[in-house]
């Protein structure tokens, strides 16, 4: 539905400017108004039970340039199946006032995802210490894990923000790589959270970054909730490794150019 409108509308643009007297568009002719096109997709969603998409100004769709159509309407089912598994994971979020506490067991979907962030996190800071410390001898590079359910390796360990647990007083577990150099220190969060309360067995994971400078601190990541990963109860740890790394990699690129021009 938005592919198509989207065609209908530039087909339009055309027409519009080939008439006498048409002066050029405000807007690039490849780049048709999105609203509309938005509106409509929203609308085939909610009629087959989907909760509607709200437009999100860091998840955009692709740009319409002149591509093969087979791979931009690929883009577009990846991008709209990516908003939509946010949507859901949202409405499965929501939670009763009162929370009740985390269990205190870890699940063995989220236990072999959590260990696998961890080693894979742990993977990364060897290179990411050469990188810093060519910029500052004396930076430094530390992994350390926690969760609700359980003390963290150190007692100065830190923990996420609250707004990185998507469902109020759900367990989670998080790995956390601290990055400083000089006088300014970032520290990146990959979460593994339960879904839902009561729990659904759905899990989520995610990533938030802070960066503190003497000026203050604020968010480093500012990463789309589209961006996440959401693991089914069926699923494999295999089936979504590929688009767990790939978050991973993303949250470390954009922290480190942060970092590096401070």
């Amino acid at each position: 539905m938005y592919a198509g409108c989207v065609e209908v509308l530039r087909d339009l643009g055309a027409s519009d400017t080939d008439g006498p007297g048409a002066g050029p568009s405000d807007a690039p002719a490849d780049d048709p108004p999105w609203a509309l096109p938005w509106i409509l997709a929203s609308l085939v969603l909610q009629r087959a039970d989907h909760p509607p998409l709200l437009p999100d100004p860091r998840y955009f769709p692709p740009p319409s340039e002149e591509r093969d159509p087979a791979a931009r309407f690929a883009e577009l089912v990846h991008h709209f199946a990516r908003l939509v598994t946010s949507a859901l994971r949202d409405e499965l979020c929501w939670a009763p006032a009162r929370v009740p506490p985390p269990r205190a067991h870890i699940s063995p979907l989220a236990s072999v995802t959590c260990r696998r962030v961890q080693d894979y996190v742990r993977s990364r800071r060897a290179s990411l210490a050469l990188i810093l410390q060519a910029l500052d001898p004396r930076a430094r590079t530390v992994v350390r894990t926690g969760g609700s359910d359980a003390a963290p390796e150190e007692t100065a360990a830190p923990a996420p923000a609250s707004r990185t647990v998507l469902t109020p007083g759900a367990a989670h577990w998080w790995t956390a790589l601290e990055l400083v150099v000089g006088d300014a220190s970032l520290t990146l969060f990959v979460v593994v959270q339960e879904v839902g309360c009561p729990t659904t067995g759905v899990l989520a994971v995610t990533a938030d970054a802070w960066l503190t400078t003497p000026e203050g601190a604020r968010d480093a990541l500012d990463m789309s909730g589209a961006e996440s990963v959401t693991v089914m109860p069926s699923d494999c740890v295999d089936d979504r490794w590929p688009q767990i790394r790939e978050l991973v990699d993303e949250a470390v690129s954009r922290a480190m150019n942060v970092l590096t021009r401070v």
